[in-house]
């Protein structure tokens, strides 16, 4: 809904009953462990960013939900795990021991035994003993500093000095043992503690500043201007941002006194300058960005003339700086698409050679386009005419075993110039999700076309399956069992 289409006036959503799951924690000594928190987290694969279209209601976007706190016999139970999720995490925590994460994926083989414990609520889980990080910041002078912020190097724990510059962080995963300390007017810095020691003292030095103000070729300011620390060989590697104000200004006042850094900075209307580099002074550095080319879009039906109501264009690239492309010839970036209406759409031609787009609309075939060489002014135009899609063209069919029979949740993906797909443990990785389909309860499946098809591949337990895409596709794919390798 939030993604350029039109907000509806009224939107249900289906709730499906959850999967019941459960266990026991225990900690160091063998005992049940009360008071532990479990909480489901969800694949970032699996949130839809790549096609929200598609998947707006996937589990994914929630990342995480409690599960509350082991009770005194030390089991949790959850009730709402998804039917039909492909992978989750359970995460228990506890003061006094390590953090522990179990990695759940029904759908693989060798997890199924272990998605079939945790629906009889008898996984059991025991905990490591936690370390502990105690430390004492102070400035130049010696004097306490509160306020610091301090975080495990894997961000697992963090805290903020108090009164007196004390700090304590726990639980610790073992062996994990670097600090990170910042504060306004200090540089930033990382430190290696010893775990399970009395307070380890901690100097922080005065930091230098560097302070910028974007504008616009013709110097006005930029407000809402990203700017991003993006040198590594900055210690400790952490990732800085920030954004302009209504004046176009950004400080970073937690800069190390002496040297130089690069930044990249971007605007919406504006061409991005990738690496900016700036030193500390004292001094105002003014960056100036150029406003950023269009390309302009008239998007008609081939057989009418008329223009098309929505239309989404999907910007991409035929050439790039990833060496995967010497094998994959184009990409498309279906996060940064945009929709178009009454036939019309202006957008930012996205800084990339060769560009091109790929163009959908509802009721029609899918087309890639070249915007060609750019105007004078640096703009684009394209004009697309696109054809009604027919039933010929649709890419559909069954699943089935050996014997003709259908097959319920098999992977089914399609395979094009832009995306590839792996077969894994009876299942299907798609570099777009958008691709990526399963089976209904009679092993059936749709597609949507796509200009550049050339496989439909199945997976599942079975077995395996694939077919040429040539124009449309209607037809049954025979899941063929899957060879084994064994060895000693």
């Amino acid at each position: 809904i939030s993604w350029g289409t039109p907000r509806p006036a009224n939107y249900t959503l289906r709730l499906q009953p959850g999967v019941a799951i459960g266990g026991v924690v225990l900690g160091t000594n063998g005992a049940p462990l009360p008071n532990t928190q479990v909480t489901i987290a969800y694949n970032n694969s699996d949130s839809g960013w790549d096609d929200p279209e598609l998947s707006v209601e996937l589990p994914g976007y929630v990342r995480s939900v409690s599960a509350g706190f082991t009770d005194a016999t030390g089991r949790w139970a959850f009730r709402s795990v998804p039917p039909e999720k492909k992978g989750f995490q359970i995460e228990l925590f506890h003061p006094d021991h390590a953090p522990t994460e179990v990695d759940v994926r029904p759908v693989v083989p060798v997890d199924r035994e272990l998605f079939a414990i945790l629906r009889r609520q008898q996984l059991t889980n025991q905990l490591r003993a936690g370390s502990s990080l105690a430390g004492l910041v102070v400035d130049p002078e010696g004097r306490p500093l509160p306020g610091v912020h301090v975080s495990n190097r894997a961000y697992l724990t963090n805290g903020v000095t108090g009164a007196d510059g004390s700090f304590l962080l726990r639980p610790i995963v073992p062996e994990l043992f670097d600090v990170s300390l910042w504060a306004r007017g200090y540089a930033i810095q990382s430190v290696r503690l010893t775990p399970d020691e009395p307070p380890q003292r901690i100097v922080m030095q005065r930091a230098g500043r560097i302070r910028v103000r974007v504008v616009s070729a013709d110097g006005n300011p930029i407000a809402g201007a990203h700017v991003a620390l993006i040198d590594p060989g900055l210690d400790p590697e952490v990732n800085w941002s920030w954004s302009s104000d209504a004046d176009g200004r950004v400080e970073w006042d937690s800069a190390p006194s002496s040297g130089g850094y690069r930044f990249y900075v971007s605007a919406p209307g504006y061409q991005t300058k990738h690496e900016v580099r700036l030193v500390v002074s004292e001094e105002e550095s003014v960056i100036a960005l150029d406003a950023a080319p269009m390309a302009e879009f008239l998007v008609t039906d081939a057989e009418t003339g008329q223009r098309i109501p929505a239309f989404k264009v999907i910007p991409g690239a035929r050439k790039g700086q990833d060496s995967e492309l010497d094998l994959i010839p184009y990409r498309f970036d279906i996060s940064a698409s945009r929709v178009g209406q009454n036939g019309e759409l202006r957008m930012e031609l996205a800084e990339l050679l060769d560009p091109l787009f790929q163009i959908e609309a509802d009721g029609y075939l899918p087309v890639i386009a070249d915007p060609g060489p750019p105007r004078p002014d640096g703009n684009a135009r394209v004009e697309c005419r696109m054809k009604p899609l027919r039933d010929v063209d649709r890419i559909r069919g069954r699943v089935v075993d050996a014997s003709g029979r259908p097959v319920r949740d098999a992977a089914v993906a399609m395979a094009t110039m832009a995306n590839s797909i792996e077969v894994r443990q009876g299942g299907l990785t798609s570099s777009e999700s958008r691709f990526l389909r399963h089976t209904d309860a009679e092993g059936r499946f749709e597609l949507k076309p796509q200009p550049d098809g050339v496989w439909v591949v199945a997976a599942h337990a079975l077995g395996f399956a694939r077919a040429r895409v040539g124009g449309g596709m209607d037809q049954d794919l025979v899941l063929q069992p899957l060879g084994r390798v064994a060895g000693r």
